[in-house]
Parts: C-alpha cells; structure tokens; sequence
C-alpha cells in the first residue's frame, strides 16, 4: 500500500509533525543526562520521516534547523551532528 494516497499520507504528515513539535517541547528542557535518550528519539523519528516520499530531505532540513535554533546546547548538538550529521 502506498504512503503517497490520501488516508495515509495526512497520517504520516500529522506523525511527523507530531515529532518535530515533541522534539522542540523536549528540547526546552532537557537535561545533559537525557541526551542519549534524545538521540534514540531523534532515531525512530528519522525512520518515521524516511517513510515519506521526500522524507530524506525533510529530515535533513529538521536538523539543520535544530542545530540552528539550539545551537547554544553545544555538547547535545554536537551529539546530533555525530550521529546525523
């Protein structure tokens, strides 16, 4: 069944909408000790976002934007930028 139809596709858009915005809820108040957590987070949401047609890119444009917007957290960007480049 294809991710591209109707039905799955808003399922897909909502999921991985709903992870960019966990993603910035958590990011707001992590914790060095949650770090790694984080990035296992990150993992499962990179899967979810290569199910979709251009998901490659979009997860490539979310963590620039990550790195960009949290650049202050260096030691946990530094851990994204390792891991996903």
């Amino acid at each position: 069944m294809s991710l591209d139809k109707a039905p799955l596709r808003q399922l897909l858009d909502a999921t991985i909408g709903a992870y960019i915005n966990t993603t910035h809820s958590r990011l707001t108040h992590i914790s060095p000790r949650h770090y790694s957590e984080f990035i296992e987070f990150l993992s499962k949401a990179r899967e979810t976002f290569l199910m979709a047609h251009d998901g490659h890119i979009q997860f490539t444009q979310f963590i620039d934007n990550l790195k960009q917007i949290y650049k202050g957290k260096k030691k946990l960007m530094m851990l994204v930028r390792e891991r996903f480049g």
